[in-house]
């Protein structure tokens, strides 16, 4: 009986450790990848409007397909929200009269993250709160 415990846990064992390594391998594939869907993303953006640059939005479209196949999502701030450095990184900070100070005032940029551990940070405006008050 002890032989069939041991077996057991064993093989629990193992198949946790290929869970561990399916994710560590989909992270370093979703790393190397993200600079490319930023330069389709900057070369969808740069070109909008443009007919012939309609395939870069198609191929940002395909390629954000595929790393969502592999586990991994977009996600941004939403304004007035709370600042999260685990989650946020900040790239400008500005005066708002609307905003409470050290909320988010603005989505800058998508951050990455996958089966919710964050690969990339969302890029955000910060309040510094009202001017008045400073």
């Amino acid at each position: 009986m002890r032989k069939v415990a041991e077996m057991d846990q064993i093989r629990k064992t193992r198949g946790e450790a290929f869970k561990s390594n399916k994710f560590t391998a989909n992270a370093n594939i979703l790393q190397q990848f993200l600079p490319v869907l930023d330069e389709l993303t900057n070369l969808d953006s740069r070109f909008e409007g443009n007919e012939a640059a309609k395939s870069y939005s198609a191929l940002r479209g395909s390629f954000s397909s595929a790393l969502t196949s592999l586990g991994a999502a977009e996600f941004t701030a939403e304004v007035g929200g709370v600042y999260d450095v685990r989650r946020h990184e900040s790239v400008r900070e500005e005066y708002s009269d609307d905003i409470a100070e050290g909320a988010v005032l603005e989505p800058v940029a998508m951050g990455m993250e996958i089966e919710g551990n964050v690969m990339r940070r969302a890029q955000v405006a910060v309040s510094l709160g009202s001017e008045a008050e400073a």
